[in-house]
């Protein structure tokens, strides 16, 4: 019974360890360059003349977005990610929909030469849930932390026209409300406001 004990206890943590080497880690690579809102547009719904106070509009839509995009559990502008794990998952999950494209799987085969895979030997699932899955079985890595490497560029687009307009009037209306003249000191990230619920068809729930 001691030795059975043993046993369980022993591949129970041999699965353990096979789980948290195919756990994937994300990373941005490259962070968005643009915004979902033109400078007109952001000036027009904080009610701001002229370009004095354009550098405050920037830094509020970014924190916008950032909540946003908390939100939804979606990217906004167009920006790139990796994701990495040790071996390869049975699936691999990518964070941040809508997914634009796979830029490259990478990885370290069992004798840490570094390896790109053929497009063609995975297909990918589109959706709010994203996931990569080879057509026939994933091959052997080195099994360190980071020898499997999925780059991937996520977002709706590199340009406002590409957001839809729900996110849009979410931004807009929440820069409304920082730059509202009874709150001149910004807008505050952590106070619930109702125009959150503009966001609701876009988040992802699972």
């Amino acid at each position: 019974k001691s030795l059975n004990t043993k046993s369980k206890s022993h591949h129970s943590l041999q699965k353990l360890s096979v789980f948290l080497k195919a756990t994937m880690d994300y990373q941005i690579i490259t962070q968005p360059t643009a915004l979902p809102v033109t400078m007109q547009e952001a000036q027009l719904s904080a009610k701001v003349d002229g370009d004095e106070l354009d550098a405050k509009l920037t830094l509020s839509i970014k924190s916008i977005v950032s909540r946003a995009e908390h939100l939804m559990r979606r990217a906004v502008m167009e920006q790139v990610w990796q994701a990495k794990a040790a071996v390869f998952p049975v699936a691999i999950r990518l964070i941040n929909p809508p997914v634009i494209e796979i830029q490259w799987i990478k990885y370290l085969d069992a004798s840490g030469i570094e390896q790109a895979l053929d497009p063609q030997s995975y297909y990918v699932d589109v959706g709010d849930e994203t996931y990569i899955y080879s057509k026939t079985s994933w091959p052997q890595t080195l099994g360190l932390p980071g020898a499997v490497k999925v780059q991937y560029k996520c977002g709706y687009g590199a340009l406002p026209d590409d957001v839809p307009a729900a996110i849009k009037d979410y931004v807009l209306a929440t820069l409304a409300e920082c730059f509202d003249s009874n709150q001149k000191a910004g807008i505050d990230l952590t106070k619930p406001s109702f125009v959150e619920s503009m966001l609701d068809r876009y988040k992802v729930w699972s």
